[in-house]
């Protein structure tokens, strides 16, 4: 999450503004357990910077967590990969 500091004399406060830089999507998949590849990564990029694109002629750069769980569930797999799928394809290009 994006946060800026706002320093007084006296204080310091910290201010959260609730956006994702679109670097950290990457990251933040994975840490919710879905690993894309970087093909897909860049496809999840683009579709967030672009969104808005032709209509206001600016990219984006942040993203909410309603967009990122938007994107997570559009691009997650909709069935999980058992290890035994993840065994019988490594054994495959091996042969």
């Amino acid at each position: 999450m994006q946060c800026s500091v706002v320093t007084d004399e006296d204080a310091v406060a910290v201010v959260w503004t609730g956006l994702i830089p679109l670097e950290e999507i990457p990251a933040l998949m994975r840490a919710v357990g879905f690993y894309p590849s970087e093909e897909e990564v860049m496809h999840m990029i683009n579709e967030i910077r672009y969104k808005s694109f032709m209509v206001t002629g600016e990219t984006q750069d942040y993203i909410g967590l309603d967009e990122f769980i938007r994107l997570y569930i559009n691009h997650r797999p909709v069935i999980p990969l058992e290890r035994k799928a993840i065994r019988d394809a490594v054994q495959t290009i091996a042969e």
